[in-house]
């Protein structure tokens, strides 16, 4: 199950992380979340984004 950690700064700007969800998947779960904040000014994505993606393209290139 997803866990969502939301941090507000004391300038009001926020951090959203979204741990337990693998690959491009975790900008859906946080994107309501967003839209409720308004603008994005930037996005960090973990190792966890990238290694989900490349673990796709390998079964796919195997067949799997």
């Amino acid at each position: 199950m997803p866990e969502v950690i939301i941090t507000v700064n004391k300038d009001g700007s926020a951090k959203i992380e979204v741990q337990g969800v693998a690959g491009p998947g975790c900008t859906d779960v946080s994107a309501a979340i967003e839209q409720a904040l308004g603008l994005v000014t930037s996005r960090e994505c973990t190792v966890a984004f990238y290694q989900a993606a490349t673990e796709g393209q390998e079964q796919q290139a195997h067949g799997a």
